[in-house]
């Protein structure tokens, strides 16, 4: 177990870093529940570790990649999916092996007041996924404790390739500039700052509807498609990511 614990811990800690922020300490209870995220090359970005990192910063999404074992209205489980490389490493094919004193299973309860699915090449609204569709989800970085674990999901995304190149999530979009032919959306949850061609509209992913910048919202949710990219822990600005595609999640 203390294996798998630090694990998880070194999965956690590398999420925090990529994304250039760090959060509180958390229980040891809450460490044996915490999900192992998406290795940070196979979601688009690179890590650089530093050891002085903010404490004041607020907790960010997790990411969670899986083949559904059970789907309703409210909760969707699946089973978990690991990456060496870009291969995909299901727990059936390590079955036994030490590994699996963490849960291979997590519940991912779903917003029934917003968008639950989107397709991943399309950025737009899909069907339910079903029993043995491998998806990826944005998750709440709080687990509930329980067998398997609870997480609240932002969205899940559907139609997932087997080479995995992820949009990030955001909540926190907090205004926007125009500058040489391109808009930078100021992104305070990721501490980045997205640039796109001004000719590039976000779209609402309802309706596939192009919407103007101004329109995005602090609170509202957003999934931004971009370059691979490395964020550093000691990075004073927040840096600027090229990002093709934004979607807005309503």
């Amino acid at each position: 177990m203390k294996k798998n614990l630090k694990k998880l811990m070194i999965a956690a800690a590398a999420v925090s870093v990529l994304m250039g922020c760090a959060n509180n300490a958390k229980t040891n209870e809450t460490k044996e529940t915490v999900a192992e995220s998406v290795d940070a090359k196979e979601a688009g970005m690179s890590i650089e570790a530093n050891t002085d990192m903010p404490t004041d910063m607020p907790y960010l999404p997790g990411a969670e990649n899986g083949k559904i074992k059970s789907i309703s209205d409210d909760v969707i489980r699946i089973e978990r999916i690991s990456y060496v490389g870009n291969e995909p490493v299901s727990s059936e094919s390590t079955a036994g092996k030490d590994e699996q004193e963490v849960p291979d299973e997590v519940d991912l309860l779903l917003d029934n007041s917003g968008i639950k699915f989107v397709d991943i090449s399309t950025g737009l609204v899909s069907d339910a996924p079903k029993e043995g569709d491998t998806i990826y989800a944005w998750v709440a970085p709080e687990y509930m404790m329980s067998l398997p674990p609870q997480v609240n999901s932002y969205v899940v995304l559907t139609n997932v390739p087997d080479k995995l190149h992820m949009p990030m999530y955001t909540d926190s979009i907090e205004g926007y500039e125009e500058s040489d032919g391109k808009v930078k959306l100021k992104d305070t949850l990721n501490n980045a700052k997205w640039s796109i061609d001004n000719k590039v509209k976000p779209v609402l992913s309802s309706t596939g509807e192009e919407v103007e910048f101004s329109d995005i919202k602090k609170g509202d949710k957003v999934l931004v498609w971009s370059d691979n990219f490395m964020l550093t822990g000691d990075s004073k600005e927040a840096p600027e990511i090229n990002v093709s595609r934004v979607v807005i999640l309503r």
